[in-house]
């Protein structure tokens, strides 16, 4: 990727919808998606309805959705991100 900085940000894994915190509508989006798997053909394409597409809920770089990204937003619930 090139481009310019951005300055420092601290990600959470587990924040799909990037409001800077881990919360029930990252829960809802990855739910939405729970089975999916890179090779489904919709993998990259974002759904209307939710504003996201499924690879974006896989939160552990995988390649399908399941507990273990379920894990990720646990782990890090309630979390706010810093800059």
């Amino acid at each position: 990727m090139s481009g310019g900085s951005i300055g420092n940000v601290n990600l959470l894994n587990g924040n799909i919808d990037a409001v800077d915190v881990v919360d029930i509508g990252d829960y809802s989006i990855l739910s939405a998606f729970f089975s999916k798997t890179s090779a489904d053909p919709d993998w990259s394409t974002v759904d209307p309805n939710i504003g996201y597409a499924p690879k974006d809920a896989d939160l552990d770089g995988s390649g399908f959705i399941d507990i273990a990204d379920y894990i990720q937003i646990s782990q890090n619930f309630s979390a706010v991100g810093e800059e």
